[in-house]
């Protein structure tokens, strides 16, 4: 008999559920020509309207959510954490501009760095911001990285056109393969694992279940609700082999790797919320099993050196100028965010990066990406190359109505699992040769919302349109690239597929939409849950914003 649990009572059971839906869907559901109708609800409607709900995401009268659990404990997670301030925190709108400058001939790099670091001396004000730079309208010709390492800077331009006369043109020109604007520092150490020295206490849940905002610890006397944290599950073999390896054995490798003890580490960053005894609450949810009889997971403090806090970039045109034709002997990407939290793009187009136009990377938290594009990259369409927009080692991240042209995989995870908590949220992807997909080694709590896949460029996309799968053998042993991720009311062409499969110990998610859904991929596995496939009118039209709007009002 299913199990209907509320999201509060459900997170408040730490142990294995007992009783749960059995999920066996059909291993493939083929898509009608069926046109596609918008529900009568608004894209952020929590509340019951006309159209059809999930067996496993109900709205009840008053707006909030019910999930219902399968067997083992797995049910859809919460994924309104991502985005600026952890979801629920508006873009900000008003940072008065304390500095402008206009184009002026020749290399703008200098010139722009300079008006950058006058900004950065500014005293960070009780907002957690400096002011806002503000670029005038014309062409800024630069040869090298624009950084911006201090926080609280917000650089604003006229408008993300290639018309400079009422837009702002950042052109990148020369070999230098750096990026064009570099947002936050790298450091040392990797992502996420910079643990203040002598602050483990290991968790004495006997398994924390995936959507948990709370666990036991052995001793949680030296921790203070504002600490941030890291959660820690190591890669130990008894996990690996629980997840079969990846299902990327050597014989089954180009390269003969197979997935080894510490090289899977699940790491999230959090902050606390609430401590009871030796019971922890965090800001955001588990997005995955931790299993005490597999790992032994951990929580430590964590210290948040070169962490670079409240950066924008607004309303620019990054432009970079190529030699053409499979060239590369230009910028790899346009803007990188590095070790960042509580930033942003807004407004912003990025032409002819050869790797990433938006990259979220090496430690970045709660950062949103909102009305951009990412068009035309320009290299060798290869491993590796043309990520429209990118996580790489990130968590809790939005992109929301965002438009990618000409990528490979245009909306993509490629962080293993450090990435989670990552959502595309009404975004288009249009003449794409390969997958929107998490990509390799475990990354978790993935949700394509209402993304739509227009015009695919090969049979590869057409194949593999949106991929909640497993990767087997490819490229490092890619293995299981999604786990508790979900393709929510996304919309591929006629004859393109939805692949949604089921790792070990886990469960992916195709609900709603438009487009052929099946369990079907490049390597055996099981199917996923699918439901619902050409039945417009599903309730509520966005996961993301339901569950955003239930979590502000309390519910």
């Amino acid at each position: 008999m299913a199990s209907k649990i509320s999201r509060r009572k459900f997170l408040e059971k730490s142990a294995i559920a007992t009783a749960g839906l059995a999920i066996a869907p059909s291993s493939i559901v083929r898509g009608k020509n069926a046109s596609y109708q918008s529900p009568t609800c608004s894209l952020d409607s929590s509340s019951r309207c006309s159209g059809w709900q999930s067996q496993l995401v109900q709205i009840t009268p008053d707006g909030s959510i019910v999930y219902v659990a399968d067997k083992t404990g797995n049910a859809i997670p919460d994924f309104s954490h991502a985005g600026y301030g952890g979801g629920n925190v508006p873009l900000p709108t008003n940072i008065p501009v304390v500095k402008t400058i206009s184009p002026i001939a020749g290399d703008n790099t200098e010139h722009i760095q300079a008006a950058i670091d006058a900004v950065s001396r500014i005293p960070l004000s009780d907002t957690g911001y400096r002011g806002a730079l503000r670029l005038e309208a014309g062409v800024y010709t630069v040869s090298s990285p624009i950084h911006v390492s201090e926080s609280g800077i917000v650089i604003i331009g006229a408008g993300q056109e290639s018309d400079p006369a009422q837009n702002t043109v950042i052109r990148r020109i020369g070999t230098l393969r750096a990026p064009v604007i570099q947002i936050g520092k790298s450091i040392r150490g990797g992502s996420f694992a910079t643990e203040i020295a002598d602050t483990r206490t290991s968790v004495i849940t006997p398994r924390v279940i995936v959507g948990a905002y709370s666990l036991d610890v052995e001793n949680a006397s030296q921790f203070c609700v504002g600490d941030a944290v890291v959660i820690v599950q190591p890669s130990t073999k008894a996990w690996l082999a629980s997840v079969d390896f990846g299902g990327a054995f050597p014989e089954r490798s180009r390269n003969n790797t197979v997935w080894q003890p510490g090289e899977i580490d699940i790491r999230y960053h959090r902050y606390i919320v609430a401590i009871n005894r030796n019971t922890i609450t965090f800001d955001a949810p588990v997005y995955d099993n931790l299993n005490r009889q597999l790992s032994q997971s951990y929580v430590a403090k964590f210290d948040d050196v070169n962490v670079t806090r409240n950066v924008g970039i607004e309303k620019i045109f990054v432009d970079i100028e190529t030699a053409g034709g499979d060239s590369e002997e230009h910028a790899r990407d346009c803007i990188v965010f590095r070790r960042v939290e509580n930033c942003w793009a807004r407004c912003v187009t990025t032409q002819h990066f050869f790797y990433a136009g938006i990259l979220f990377s090496n430690g970045s938290t709660r950062s949103t990406a909102i009305d951009c594009r990412a068009v035309e990259p320009r290299g060798i369409r290869t491993g590796a190359r043309f990520y429209n927009f990118c996580v790489q080692e990130a968590q809790l991240i939005l992109f929301e109505n965002c438009f990618a042209n000409g990528g490979r995989h245009s909306y993509i995870s490629n962080g293993c699992s450090l990435d989670s908590g990552i959502v595309f949220l009404n975004c288009v992807c249009d003449n794409a040769t390969d997958t929107n997909e998490g990509h390799r080694r475990w990354p978790q709590a993935l949700l394509f919302d209402n993304l739509h896949v227009i015009n695919p460029a090969s049979k590869t996309t057409f194949n593999r349109a949106i991929g909640l799968y497993n990767r087997g053998s490819w490229g490092t042993a890619h293995g299981w690239a999604a786990a508790h991720s979900v393709a929510w009311n996304c919309v591929v062409p006629e004859g393109a597929r939805i692949v949604i499969q089921k790792p070990p110990g886990a469960q992916n998610y195709g609900i709603g939409g438009i487009g052929e859904i099946t369990g079907q991929g490049p390597f055996e596995a099981s199917a996923g849950y699918i439901e619902g496939a050409n039945k417009p009118g599903l309730v509520p039209r966005s996961l993301y914003k339901a569950q955003l709007n239930q979590r502000i009002r309390g519910l």
